[in-house]
């Protein structure tokens, strides 16, 4: 019962998610536990509860893969997340003034149709020369790219869009740990 797009209960929050949450069981639990009601017993709906909860904070609760876009129409703002390691994909783009998103850069091209994004050769030269992909947030074609690892971003659905307004509001909200936990 976790179709998606998700809504909210009050039908004010709409989420799009990629992954799973691996601790989602013991996340509904601490919301049941703060009082919260769910639908389904879905992992989704989870951090969507999560999310009303404790707003982007909902991400330091979460252990697994995850990529999200979701709408909240309190606040007239999208809200868009990638997991701690950046192991589900997130991809954007603004064209014609709208922005575009998913989990694969085919859908966006698909979409817009490959001769609308240049080619961008110094992506494809790492790629092809040193196995790297996805290096700085670049793609093969310019003006798609990856969302960050461990980041979030607000996106105010009332103003124009354009990358540099999305670049400019992308937050980290997880750094790597600089040395390993001891188990002294």
């Amino acid at each position: 019962k976790g179709h998606q797009p998700f809504w909210s209960q009050d039908k004010t929050i709409c989420l799009i998610f990629n992954g799973e949450i691996y601790n989602y069981v013991e996340i509904r639990k601490e919301l049941e536990n703060l009082g919260h009601s769910f639908l389904t017993s879905c992992d989704t709906e989870v951090l969507l509860v999560g999310y009303q909860a404790w707003g982007m904070d909902v991400l330091k609760y979460c252990n697994g893969p995850i990529a999200l876009v979701l709408f909240d129409e309190r606040k007239n703002k999208l809200f868009m997340a990638r997991d701690r390691i950046g192991k589900s994909p997130l991809y954007y783009t603004i064209y014609h003034g709208a922005l575009y998103w998913a989990s694969e850069v085919k859908c966006i091209l698909r979409m817009a149709g490959h001769s609308s994004f240049d080619i961008n050769e110094q992506a494809v030269y790492d790629y092809l020369n040193y196995g790297w992909r996805d290096l700085d947030n670049m793609t093969f074609w310019k003006k798609i790219n990856t969302f960050p690892a461990a980041s979030y971003s607000w996106i105010d659905t009332c103003k124009p869009v354009s990358h540099e307004s999305i670049n400019s509001q992308i937050k980290q909200y997880w750094q790597f740990p600089q040395s390993r936990q001891s188990t002294k």
